[in-house]
């Protein structure tokens, strides 16, 4: 990497003296900055290890004899693309005797139930650092609300560091069967070694915390390079999978851990935040009607560059110099109305706006409208342009724009996008889509710089 000099030595060309306001600033191809986090640990062994214990997901309380309890809030685990929050007790809430955490990342809400006006649940994503040679991650399933599609069923993805990169225990998250209660996983090596873990739950495990050995040590993994995630339900915080049960083989498993945004983390080792919001676009609020972007729901949704949805961002995440990446869809179909790719231009112009005046050096990034039926002249592939033409509008915050109209040879429902969806609704990703989606935005994405004094702001917040 390019050694940093201070202003006073560095002549222009013609041998005027530049300052620090016209120096140009030294940026990092995004490409330079992934890790991917692809590769599988070998079995279990129990002679010869690293890993020599795994009990996969496991319900009632563990054995934790000669360990201690790292609880949510214990200061010990790496939450940067996170926002945890208590959550309550009582009947058809937290009843495990332990306290534990969600992860609010959107503003939206409950309106019924036990838990009406609290926030919606994210995807849990953490990670640390530990030479304990056992390790028990510990939480509890909440069954009681909001779980209509997966009414008993949960997964759970596990990296961990191994000959010097980040990789996963399983090459399929694994999963399990089982309502309301406390559950953990127990994973035991060898031999004691200085390792990095990263756990990806879902939203409805509620996380208590982490046991090591009493004798062992942890601390909080190092920051990532980080993104949010902003757009639909294919980057939907609560999980991609509207499937019961999740599991099943590769290509066409579909899994609450492996969906759009958690592939992208995969595919780079990123921390990655979940900020989308189901259903919505730049005019839609899951309800087929257009609205402005001051626009707010009874459960607290609002468009992509809704008031809302970038008040709450900035409040959470800003502050941690993150790259908003929008990923478009087509929930918008015809709202944006006729002059169709005017009106999407300036829609996204002044969520641009919004997201700047809220931190001025915010890095942006975008992905077109996906193709799905598409006509050439219609309201999706101008809506595309519309988007394109925002973003060459505002080049100091966006660093690129994907186009996602050719990333599918026939764009039909039934053509090649469908062959990458799952079978139940035959709209949300299974594994291998969620890969083709990542990989495709990916290849473009890893060509695009972000300012090397912003990628450092990242790695300190």
């Amino acid at each position: 990497m390019a050694s940093i000099h201070s202003a006073s030595n560095i002549s222009s060309p013609s041998g005027t003296l530049l300052t620090a306001a016209t120096i140009p600033k030294q940026r990092i191809a995004l490409g330079s900055l992934m890790r991917p986090m692809k590769g599988v640990w070998p079995a279990p062994d129990n002679t010869n290890g690293p890993l020599t214990g795994d009990t996969g997901i496991a319900s009632g309380t563990p054995t934790t004899t000669g360990m201690t309890l790292y609880g949510w809030d214990s200061g010990a685990f790496n939450t940067q693309s996170q926002h945890w929050v208590v959550t309550p007790t009582g009947t058809g809430q937290n009843t495990s005797g332990y306290s534990a955490c969600i992860n609010a990342s959107t503003p939206r809400f409950y309106t019924y139930g036990y838990m009406q006006n609290q926030p919606q649940e994210s995807n849990i994503d953490f990670s640390f650092v530990t030479d304990s040679t056992k390790v028990t991650i510990m939480y509890y399933r909440n069954n009681s609300y909001q779980n209509f599609n997966y009414p008993n069923h949960q997964d759970m993805q596990v990296y961990a560091e191994y000959q010097g990169e980040m990789r996963k225990l399983n090459q399929l998250p694994i999963t399990y069967s089982g309502g309301s209660g406390i559950y953990y996983r127990t994973l035991t090596m060898l031999e004691a070694r200085t390792l990095e873990y990263r756990v990806m739950l879902p939203m409805d495990c509620w996380l208590i915390g982490v046991y090591i050995n009493t004798t062992a040590s942890i601390r909080k993994a190092p920051n990532k390079p980080f993104i949010i995630t902003n757009g639909d339900s294919w980057n939907e915080p609560s999980g991609n999978a509207i499937k019961d049960p999740v599991g099943g083989a590769y290509p066409t498993g579909t899994y609450r851990v492996a969906g759009l945004s958690q592939m992208i983390a995969e595919a780079t080792g990123f921390a990655v935040a979940l900020c989308a919001q189901g259903g919505s676009g730049e005019f839609n609020v899951n309800d087929g009607v257009s609205h402005d972007q001051t626009y707010v729901s009874s459960t607290g949704m609002s468009t992509f560059h809704g008031q809302s949805r970038i008040d709450d961002m900035s409040a959470k995440f800003f502050a941690r110099s993150p790259i908003v990446w929008t990923i478009g869809g087509w929930n918008d179909d015809t709202l944006a109305g006729v002059p169709y790719r005017t009106n999407y231009r300036d829609r996204v112009v002044a969520g641009i706006d919004r997201m700047v005046a809220a931190k001025s050096d915010i890095q942006l990034m975008y992905s077109s409208v996906q193709p799905v039926s598409i006509t050439p002249g219609d309201a999706h592939e101008l809506g595309a342009l519309g988007q394109a033409d925002a973003c060459a509008l505002r080049p100091n915050n966006v660093i690129g724009f994907i186009n996602q109209m050719p990333m599918w040879p026939n764009t039909t429902m039934s053509g090649q996008r469908g062959a990458n969806v799952n079978s139940t609704d035959t709209i949300h990703l299974h594994i291998k889509g969620s890969e083709m989606v990542a990989n495709w935005n990916l290849a473009e994405a890893a060509k695009f710089t972000i300012p090397l004094d912003y990628y450092n702001a990242m790695l300190a917040a």
